[in-house]
């Protein structure tokens, strides 16, 4: 008698372990890649609050430092400046307040100047995105009364007399000062503070 060929086919119960053996190692690819697409997404979402935090307090900072120059330039001219208001960066209007802290204090230099000095607190609060930056700068604002000046100019100063010429008190200029005489004239400076 001849042997029958041998039977090489698994049982039919290995075949349902290899089919459960690949259905788990897929759920666990599946699930791998659910939770790096969770990740990359709060990531993402992490790095525009970071983005937009960092553009707001940026843009707050520019609303100070115009608010400031705007400040000191009236203040240089004489104006008085606002104290609340708007600056427009870009294509967005910003706005701002400006606080006044205590009264003016009077200072005195070395030189025995003295100054008006008044202290203000500006605020701006700038918005981007679901951010919000506050930016907060105190100025001290200074001024220097003329008075104590015996010449104040603002150019170039040249002094050169026609007579004999004292001169007995303080000298400025936001220039050179130039200093001559003529032939038999003399020009005594008698101060300190030139």
């Amino acid at each position: 008698m001849i042997d029958p060929v041998p039977d090489h086919r698994r049982p039919a119960a290995e075949h349902g372990s290899f089919l459960v053996a690949g259905l788990l190692i897929s759920l666990v690819v599946m699930l791998f890649l659910a939770s790096a697409i969770v990740v990359t997404t709060a990531m993402g979402k992490s790095s525009q609050i970071s983005l937009n935090q960092t553009e707001a307090f940026a843009l707050s900072e520019g609303v100070t430092e115009i608010v400031q120059n705007d400040m000191i330039t009236k203040r240089a001219n004489f104006d008085d400046f606002e104290l609340a208001g708007t600056v427009t960066l870009g294509t967005t209007d910003h706005s701002y307040e400006i606080d006044k802290i205590g009264d003016p204090v009077t200072r005195t230099d070395s030189d025995g100047v003295y100054q008006s000095v008044q202290s203000y607190e500006i605020v701006s609060t700038v918005s981007v995105g679901n951010t919000r930056a506050t930016a907060r700068r105190v100025v001290d604002v200074a001024m220097t009364p003329i008075f104590q000046y015996m010449i104040l100019y603002d150019g170039d100063l040249e002094i050169l007399p026609g007579a004999a010429m004292t001169l007995g008190g303080r000298i400025h200029s936001n220039g050179s000062i130039y200093m001559g005489t003529y032939v038999g004239t003399t020009v005594k400076v008698d101060t300190d503070y030139l």
